[in-house]
């Protein structure tokens, strides 16, 4: 958790320090920045899910992660 955080905070200093970092990638580069994002909302909300569940199988949380970015809800 600690690591993504980390990457979160490297990421979005290198995004403000400069404005068209963004708008300068590549077409494929911003799809592989949208798909490390993903991934790492999705592993952001099963830490959740497992905080607030403590009770929770491993299988519990995935499959209420893969409900909510399937079905938009959980």
């Amino acid at each position: 958790m600690k690591q993504i955080h980390d990457e979160i905070d490297r990421r979005m200093t290198e995004s403000r320090s400069d404005s068209k970092t963004f708008a300068g990638m590549t077409p494929e580069k911003k799809i592989l920045l949208s798909i490390e994002l993903y991934w790492a909302a999705r592993e952001l909300m099963a830490a959740g899910l497992r905080a607030r569940k403590p009770g929770w199988t491993e299988d519990q949380v995935q499959d209420a992660v893969r409900r909510t970015f399937m079905n938009g809800s959980g």
